[in-house]
């Protein structure tokens, strides 16, 4: 490339013609050429020329060829047209801008001039051609262009939404005169004043006189800078009125003020709303703090959406809504959906769907939008769906209100009116639990006095034999003491009511109190099949605690004994746990249940747990009201678990005011070893309660015990407990007797040794409980020797 011929004469040519180093000078090259116009097919190009395109300069020809396949086609057309003239007319210049393809795919844009090399005569001979890369430049003014293209389309934008607002919206400059008015403050100008306003009318002077000089000091304001609103009652008629909201704004060029923009909105609507809302308030009586919240009316955002080169635009008020600048939240559909909750994004979009499918203009949605503080903003949207000829949708323009205060102002008043609505059922309730109460009293006060009043009768007449006497005379005593009874249970609530009642606290053993009551309803609890368990998890000097004796034991023997009234098949189990709470003394059966909607009236005055079975099993309705004031008074509280059908379960939680868990501490720190675990498998709750004694207080054998009710649960115990080394089967028992619940325990724990214990004790029956699968055997009743001497014989105590 270097000894191409027309590179050299080109340098002869610089050194002798300074016409050509001038050219050259003032092309500021970036690339220069060399064209042999007698052998046309020669051109030479410098290696700039093809570096700027991207190419490598030992790959390229030295010919039109090269340059012309990577020239766009029309600008090709334009230099050839040029060319031609130029080497016609040496007077026309060869100077024009062309776009080639860099070898990387993008356009280079080159300033491309040339002037032609001629002969004595004028013939062109060469023609010497510079090239000069403008891009950059090119691309700024179309990025020009473009930001220049978009401005007027957002002023485009903006006018469309002034122009389609029922907003009036007008400017002046400083000496009043009009610069822009929209058609809504045109109308009502023209309506209210008789004058139609034109771009230049001196505003003030167009106003009626006795209120020139108040919008005069209005106007002056914002043309001294400052910013403010104003609101003015408008009457309309007699006795009818508007209200009109204006915003004065400056306008300021160069931090000059040059006028004044105004933007005047009908708030009659929001300010009837508003008056609405207080009148409510009077009328229901209600405070004026849960007043205060109501809307007070505030200008709207806007929003222009162009359908067909889906472009929208958000004004600075409604970016300013959800807490943002206007410069922070782009114009994007994307603003709105990604700060708008899905489902009201879903709810918004299907109703602008069917509104554009039906060709309905106008519509409203609700919707919650997230604030950039992260809450959410309730918001009115309305807007108006315009269409082509053809009925295609291409326009949407609307206002966003923000209407979280009146949304709360309403919930709160409809919380308000729910309250109301309950506290006038819970006394319609109220009165009439009274009412049965008293109705109920009557009768079960009636019921022992007819026994009484009758049967005294019946012990007078003559004749009457000692069998019979006998027999009324312990009706009367009976009657007597259920009148007795009802009698207590009510002087025991007025004395409650009026705070008589005082706590004697002393230390108890919980376990003898238990005990005591569960040996007074064992009995009725077997007469009801019904049967009755106690779990004592201490001894009974670690059981010791601190609270009113009386008071606690009349507690525990209303629920076991509503427990027993209620329960018709399955059990009712007493006992306690401990936390580092404090004390839970637990009453749990298997009965009706009490359902969700009634756990908490039952605890109340004249309450029962169902008009049908209290009815059935009798009572005032005070029972349960007495037992949780007098826990109150021990300092704990009654919870209620409860499912209809299942059962229920009282627990009274009493504070940490006893020695139980220190007792079980030191318990625990005197024998750290870990305690052996005896099954005792044993239908009858009294025997159980022997046995479990006799080990722990009498035998004082270091170990923990368990019970299993029938041989059923025997077999799920042994299965699921690892930890259990020895079991006290009993042969006779419900479900699964002792003979197939041992049978079942040795197919998978062959080594766990189980004694059975049984009434029977003939030669027969030991032989049968050994081919059973027992380990050993002794009968009942229990000799203290023989039970210690097994015991021991299979576990290390």
């Amino acid at each position: 490339m270097s000894d191409h011929y027309l590179k050299k004469e080109l340098y002869d040519l610089i050194k002798t013609d300074e016409s050509i180093f001038e050219f050259i000078q003032k092309s500021s090259l970036d690339g220069l050429w060399y064209w042999d116009l007698e052998k046309p097919e020669n051109e030479w190009m410098d290696e700039q020329f093809w570096t700027i395109l991207g190419y490598d300069p030992k790959d390229m020809p030295h010919s039109p060829d090269g340059w012309q396949n990577i020239i766009f086609e029309d600008d090709l057309k334009v230099a050839l047209d040029n060319f031609h003239k130029h080497l016609a007319d040496a007077n026309h210049p060869y100077d024009q801008i062309v776009r080639y393809r860099h070898k990387k795919g993008h356009t280079v844009w080159i300033h491309c001039r040339g002037v032609a090399i001629r002969d004595g005569n004028g013939k062109p001979l060469r023609m010497l051609g510079a090239h000069h890369d403008i891009t950059e430049q090119k691309q700024d003014e179309l990025k020009f262009q473009e930001a220049k293209e978009k401005a007027l389309e957002s002023i485009a934008n903006i006018n469309a939404i002034i122009e389609n607002t029922d907003d009036s919206v007008w400017a002046i400059d400083k000496e009043y005169k009009i610069t822009f008015v929209n058609h809504r403050f045109r109308e009502d100008f023209k309506s209210s004043f008789g004058h139609e306003l034109q771009i230049g009318d001196n505003l003030v002077k167009h106003l009626p006189e006795p209120i020139q000089p108040i919008y005069r000091e209005r106007y002056d304001r914002a043309l001294n800078n400052e910013r403010f609103k104003i609101e003015d009652k408008v009457q309309i008629g007699e006795n009818q009125f508007i209200y009109i909201e204006i915003s004065f704004n400056p306008i300021l060029s160069d931090g000059k003020v040059i006028g004044a923009s105004f933007w005047g909105r009908n708030v009659t609507e929001d300010r009837l709303k508003q008056e609405e809302l207080i009148r409510a308030k009077e009328e229901a009586e209600l405070s004026r703090e849960r007043f205060e919240l109501a809307m007070v009316a505030t200008s709207d955002g806007l929003m222009d959406w162009d359908l067909v080169i889906n472009q929208i635009y958000f004004s600075p008020r409604w970016k300013e809504i959800l807490g943002y600048k206007d410069h922070e939240l782009p114009n994007a559909f994307e603003s709105w959906k990604n700060n708008t909750r899905k489902e009201d994004v879903e709810k918004a979009t299907a109703l602008l769907n069917n509104n554009i499918e039906n060709r309905i203009n106008d519509y409203e949605v609700e919707v919650q939008m997230r604030h950039k503080l992260g809450h959410y903003v309730d918001i009115l949207a309305k807007a108006s769906i315009f269409y082509d000829e053809n009925g295609k949708a291409i326009r949407v323009v609307g206002t966003h209100k923000d209407i979280t205060d009146i949304k709360k102002a309403e919930e709160k008043l409809k919380r308000q009116n729910q309250e109301l609505k309950e506290s006038k059922e819970k006394a319609v309730e109220s009165d009439r639990l009274k009412s049965e109460f008293i109705n109920n009293m009557s009768h079960e006060i009636r019921t022992p006095m007819n026994g009484i009043m009758g049967f005294s009768r019946m012990l007078n007449k003559k004749g009457l034999s000692d069998e019979k006497r006998e027999h009324y005379i312990n009706i009367l005593y009976n009657s007597g003491k259920q009148l007795l009874r009802i009698i207590d249970d009510i002087i025991e609530i007025s004395q409650l009511n009026t705070q008589q009642v005082k706590v004697i606290e002393k230390e108890v053993a919980l376990n003898d109190i238990l005990l005591e009551l569960f040996s007074v309803f064992d009995t009725k609890a077997k007469e009801n099949n019904t049967p009755l368990y106690l779990i004592k998890p201490l001894k009974d000097e670690e059981s010791i605690i601190n609270t009113d004796e009386s008071k606690l034991k009349k507690v525990l023997s209303n629920l076991i004994e509503n427990a027993l009234k209620y329960t018709n098949k399955g059990s009712v189990e007493i006992g306690y746990r401990m936390d580092k709470h404090g004390l839970d003394i637990y009453v749990k059966d298997t009965g009706i249940g009490i359902p969700k909607a009634k756990q908490k009236i039952i605890f109340e005055r004249f309450s029962r747990e169902s008009d049908g079975v209290a009815n059935n099993v009798g009572g005032l309705g005070l029972g349960l009201a007495i037992a949780v004031e007098n826990v109150e008074l021990l300092g704990g509280k009654i919870e209620l678990k409860s499912e209809l059908g299942v059962g229920s379960e009282f627990t009274i939680k009493l504070p940490n005011a006893r020695n139980i868990e220190s007792v079980s501490t030191t318990n625990k720190e005197k024998k750290s070893v870990k305690k052996p675990v005896v099954l005792i498998a044993e239908d009858e709750e009294i025997n159980f309660l022997y046995v479990e004694t006799l080990i722990k207080e009498q035998l004082d054998i270091y170990c923990d015990t368990i019970h299993a009710k029938d041989g059923k649960e025997a077999v799920k115990l042994c299965r699921e407990n690892n930890d259990i080394c020895l079991v006290l089967m009993d042969i006779k028992m419900p479900e699964m007797d002792g003979y197939k619940a041992t049978n079942e325990i040795k197919k998978f724990r062959s080594d766990l040794p189980i004694v059975a214990q049984t009434a029977y004790s003939t030669r027969e029956d030991q032989d049968k409980a050994f081919k059973a699968g027992f380990d050993d055997f002794f009968s009942k009743p229990i000799d203290e020797k023989v039970l210690e001497g097994i015991i021991k014989k299979y576990i290390e105590t």
